[in-house]
């Protein structure tokens, strides 16, 4: 009888799942990303694990292994050459989808870019 849990009363029991869901979801992202960067530069051939890490730590900084781009930094980079009708973002994967609303634009951009290394706020794209 006197053994009963008394109901938890508050805001906490309720929002608890989604914090804690949030901050998982977060620690995994920067956590994970700087280990997906190294792979998708082993896979361009840019050498091994640890070739890789030293160089990125020793060139570019500890701030290498978190680039992100937002849909405003391929705006800038596309919009030029005509209007851009779709924008895909897999930010999983550091890729993105841009469909120009003419082949005309989209010839443009890409013949540009074949010779021009295309740059976000100053870094080089991969």
């Amino acid at each position: 009888m006197g053994d009963e849990k008394k109901p938890k009363v508050g805001v906490w029991p309720t929002v608890k799942p989604f914090v804690n869901g949030g901050v998982s979801g977060m620690l995994a992202t920067y956590i994970i990303q700087p280990i997906d960067m190294i792979k998708v530069r082993i896979q361009l051939g840019q050498g091994s694990a640890a070739q890789v890490t030293s160089t990125m730590l020793k060139n570019e900084g500890v701030a290498a292994f978190y680039k992100f781009f937002n849909w405003k930094d391929l705006l800038d980079l596309f919009q030029p050459y005509g209007v851009i009708s779709k924008l895909v973002m897999l930010r999983a994967k550091n890729q993105a989808l841009i469909q120009m609303q003419d082949v005309a634009s989209a010839v443009s951009a890409i013949q540009f870019y074949e010779k021009v290394q295309p740059n976000i706020r100053y870094k080089e794209l991969i």
